[in-house]
């Protein structure tokens, strides 16, 4: 980070991609990440300039601030279709494995089963 005009300067955020649906899911996933954890960098010192021991104020200025990014961040991703597309095809992929695992499951217990049977008869 470094000063530019009494602002200090961050890492700049990632690129929201284009809306039109053909942005790569790690592009957008990226961006929101970014921004649901984004705290400012500003130290907010024009809030308090009447009273410098108000830091107090200060600290909630940011706060809220920082909340308020958050929050329309939050607002927007659960409207972005990119992001309602991937959660869906997440779901999916789960359904799938859950399934694969089930048949696997039944097929092992189908075996256990027949050689406990196999066994049980030679005795």
């Amino acid at each position: 980070m470094h000063k530019s005009d009494g602002m200090l300067v961050g890492k700049p955020a990632p690129l929201l991609g284009n809306l039109q649906l053909q942005s790569s899911y790690s592009r957008v996933s990226n961006f929101y990440h970014y921004w649901t954890r984004f705290a400012t960098v500003m130290d907010f010192s024009w809030v308090d300039q009447h009273g410098v021991s108000e830091g107090d104020n200060r600290k909630k200025t940011r706060n809220h601030y920082n909340e308020t990014v958050r929050c329309v961040t939050e607002f927007v991703g659960i409207r972005d279709e990119r992001m309602e597309r991937q959660k869906l095809q997440a779901e999916k992929w789960v359904r799938k494995r859950q399934k694969k695992c089930s048949e696997r499951k039944r097929k092992i217990e189908r075996g256990l089963r027949e050689q406990d049977l196999y066994s049980g008869q030679e005795s």
